[in-house]
């Protein structure tokens, strides 16, 4: 789901296609595995304009907890869609710098920042997936596990039940 540079899917188009991101990855996390490089350049899009996740390799949009040597857990592809959501709704990386060394350092220090329109709800669950603590990311056991992250207002007009069955808004380019 690699799009052109400064090219971003608007506010309905993201929340799809993020639902499906996260459905994928609840399942993935239910058969004790963690993706570990969740990106928009490994979300794939099928014919039918569904979402396939591929790349189960290396990482690049690591959490602050990963860069600190902490272990790696379903937290951290929470972390990786925060910057995914963000990617969506903008078109660029949130930690966008010149360097890997520089990129890293804004993510150990949490500096990013939302252009002014962006969505308050999208913000606010943003927010609740990228904190460095991974036990505090919304999602967790400790914040009401994947229930509550399907329950975050960014989320309301999203039909968990059928989505898969549900026609994708766009297929992107």
């Amino acid at each position: 789901m690699h799009k052109k540079p400064e090219k971003h899917f608007n506010l309905d188009d993201s929340r799809f296609y993020t639902a499906e991101v996260l459905s994928a990855l609840q399942h993935i996390h239910s058969l004790s595995y963690v993706h570990r490089d969740v990106k928009p350049e490994n979300i794939l899009v099928a014919a039918t304009g569904h979402i396939m996740i591929s790349d189960f390799g290396s990482v690049k949009d690591m959490s602050g907890a990963v860069l600190e040597g902490q272990p790696v857990s379903p937290a951290t592809d929470l972390w990786a869609l925060g910057v995914v959501i963000y990617q969506f709704l903008t078109g660029r990386h949130a930690f966008h710098d010149e360097s890997e060394y520089l990129i890293y350092k804004r993510i150990q220090k949490l500096l990013f920042s939302y252009p002014p329109e962006f969505p308050e709800t999208a913000k606010d669950l943003i927010d609740r997936l990228l904190v460095i603590k991974p036990e505090y990311r919304l999602g967790t056991t400790t914040t009401g596990g994947p229930e509550a992250l399907r329950y975050h207002k960014f989320f309301e007009e999203i039909d968990w039940d059928n989505l898969a069955l549900s026609k994708p808004p766009t297929i992107p380019v």
